[in-house]
């Protein structure tokens, strides 16, 4: 073990944290390393024992440093072999230290302050990027942990609230081995005063003594600076408010922007229109409140930026007031399934048009015979204005339900349904009802099949809908759904067919329709008939003697469909002459038909091929046997009938193995 593998001996610049490695010794235990400064004794204590490996990683050395290493190998039985000393020297890098950081010694709330710093390279070489950033930071303890970092700025601004004794921390952003000394705090606190704030206050509102709701309404605020200071932003919001009984609580907020900073004593007057809203009455008063979204730093002398006006009192200006003047229906009497034509009008008898330009009228069909119990009709809307006396005309069309109860029933209209028109009292007259009668009157169809349905394919069927209960009328529809099933169960279904109806259909009358169904050939034995008839509850109601009727199941049994069955009954090969080239044979073969039909198709090919195996099942045909010819036949083979077949097939091999003819 002469040189070592890396680094070499004597080998200059190089890194800090190191992999020394040396050669593998075959016989030993052990590799015991050390590691000195050049010129000095070799320590008695190792840096490092490796079991197995023969190489290892260094801590951080001292740079542009020369060292001394050693590996002694243990091949056991206490006998070491040491190596020859090598050396190495470590290579040169920057050490970077922040030496002075100088700040003024007093600044104020909110300003700013200018910080310089000095960063010295102390190491032995340069550094290995251009360029990096310093941090600087503030805090009001000695510890850098509750810092602020105020990224790379050479100045650092304070905030409205900060008083007080503040260091300033510097650290350099360049990352070095040694970062001991990569921060550095001031050499002083620098005393935060509190620079003197502003103190907005609303010294004045100037408003009429009295008003009307829903009408502009002129104001004229003042607001000054009474603080010591001029304040630092130079925009801010004064927002006005309505208030009830000089109580702070807002209503319709009107929003003023004041742009330019207010100095010491300094005033500014604001003239404005203010909106009244259109639903008050009564004694107000004016809220202005400066500064609204404190943007404006004050230090705790923001609560008197809120002033009140004198009470102002608010005369309700006259309201609109929506009436339903009339309502017609095309008839006092109904009955099930009629169409009903409601009518209405509305009229404005206040003395002011609505503020408001749309509402919705709502019209309801109310039991009187059962309380709670009512019907959605429809909505109609309005979006224009109304001026006083104006009225407008609205109208809906209602199909009386089925499934709605004999009985007295109110129709009612109610206007503005969703409050959007304000009419202050007079919501009273907002709601007119007429009475009328109905009377429950239902159909009741039922299914009726014909007692002869005839097998075969297709399938003919024959159904009755029969109407016990009222006539359906010529613009009402019902749909007849037939489904051929395997189970009793009309979800699961081989076959379906779904028709509409139309009326009329009178008491006691029945309709007679015919249908053609195609069962697939894969059905077969016993299935299930289903005659159904739909109405989607429109004129029979929901009740269960009514529908139960709808639907008819029949059994019916499909027989499985006549088919050919084509059978060879007998096959014979013998040898007519062979060479070593070709060998020609005849085959002789019987194609009976056992089956009850004859084949669907009057021709079909016959195959014959060879194979090495006895027996061939059809699914390995292709796969076994080799097809020597294939024979067109042209005959209709009647059942139990069948045909002799004779062919010639020339071999143009030579089979050398047993082999077998087969047929296909």
């Amino acid at each position: 073990m002469e040189v070592p593998v890396t680094p070499m001996n004597g080998q200059t610049n190089v890194e800090l944290q190191s992999t020394l490695r040396w050669p593998s010794y075959p016989k030993a235990i052990r590799y015991v390393i050390y590691v000195w400064l050049y010129g000095q004794e070799k320590p008695e204590q190792p840096n490092r024992t490796e079991w197995r490996n023969t190489y290892w990683t260094t801590p951080t050395l001292l740079s542009n440093t020369k060292y001394s290493w050693q590996v002694e190998i243990d091949i056991g039985k206490n006998e070491t072999i040491p190596s020859p000393k090598w050396s190495f020297e470590t290579r040169k890098i920057a050490d970077l230290t922040v030496e002075t950081v100088v700040v003024q010694r007093v600044a104020f709330s909110g300003q700013s302050f200018v910080v310089q710093w000095t960063v010295r390279n102390i190491g032995s070489g340069i550094t290995d990027i251009s360029s990096w950033n310093d941090v600087v930071y503030y805090s009001f303890t000695d510890s850098l942990l509750d810092a602020k970092r105020l990224k790379q700025f050479t100045y650092v601004t304070l905030q409205n609230s900060n008083v007080g004794l503040l260091w300033i921390f510097v650290e350099t952003g360049y990352h070095d081995y040694n970062k001991t000394n990569n921060e550095r705090a001031s050499d002083h606190r620098v005393d935060v005063k509190l620079t003197p704030p502003p103190d907005l206050q609303v010294d004045s509102i100037i408003i009429p003594g009295g008003t009307y709701s829903g009408t502009p309404l002129d104001v004229i605020y003042t607001v000054r600076n009474h603080g010591d200071g001029a304040t630092i932003v130079d925009s801010w919001k004064d927002d006005i408010y309505w208030s009830k009984d000089n109580i702070y609580a807002r209503y319709s907020p009107k929003r003023n922007f004041r742009n330019g900073k207010l100095v010491p004593d300094e005033s500014y007057t604001v003239h404005l229109s203010v909106l009244v809203p259109r639903n008050i009455y009564g004694n107000y008063t004016i809220i202005v409140h400066s500064d609204s979204g404190n943007y404006v730093y004050e230090h705790g002398m923001d609560e008197n930026n809120k002033n009140a006006s004198k009470i102002i009192d608010v005369t309700l200006t006259p309201p609109p007031d929506l009436r339903i003047q009339e309502l017609l229906t095309d008839k006092t009497f109904f009955v099930t399934g009629d169409t009903m034509v409601i009518q209405w009008t509305v009229i404005n008898d206040g003395h002011k048009s609505p503020y408001a330009l749309y509402w919705r009228d709502d019209v309801k069909l109310n039991s009187l015979d059962h309380s709670g119990r009512y019907f959605n009709i429809g909505q109609q809307s309005y979006n224009a204005k109304l001026n006083p006396y104006m009225s407008y005309n609205r109208s809906l069309t209602y199909t009386i339900p089925a499934n709605i109860l004999s009985g007295t029933y109110n129709v009612s209209v109610m206007t503005d349904y969703n409050n959007q028109v304000f009419e202050f009292h007079k919501e009273d007259n907002n709601v007119l009802s007429k009475e009328i009668k109905i009377k429950k009157s239902l159909s009741d169809l039922f299914e009726v099949i014909s007692e002869a349905v005839f097998s075969g394919n297709p399938l003919e069927l024959e159904c009755l809908v029969g109407n016990r209960g009222a006539a359906i009328k010529s613009d009402q529809r019902w749909y007849r759904n037939i489904i051929i099933s395997t189970t009793r169960s009309q979800y699961t279904n081989i076959v379906s067919q779904k028709s509409v109806q139309i009326g009329p259909l009178h008491t006691e009358h029945f309709s007679r329709t015919t249908s053609s169904l195609l069962i697939p050939k894969s059905v077969h034995g016993e299935v299930y008939l289903h005659c159904i008839v739909e109405t989607n509850n429109i004129f029979e109601g929901r009740e269960p003697s009514r529908l139960e009727n709808n639907h008819k199941v029949i059994t019916l049994f499909i027989n499985r469909p006549p088919s050919p069955d084509l059978l060879v009954s007998a096959f014979k090969v013998s040898l007519k002459n062979s060479s070593s080239s070709q060998t020609l044979v005849s085959v002789t073969w019987s194609v009976q038909n056992t089956g009850n039909s004859m084949p669907f198709r009057s021709n079909w090919l016959d195959a014959v091929g060879i194979s090495k195996q006895n027996h061939v099942h059809l699914s390995e045909m292709a796969r076994h046997v080799e097809i020597l010819n294939t024979f067109e036949l042209l005959y209709g083979l009647e059942p139990s009938a069948s045909t002799l077949c004779r062919k010639q097939l020339l071999f143009q091999k030579v089979y050398r193995n047993i082999l077998h003819i087969c047929y296909h």
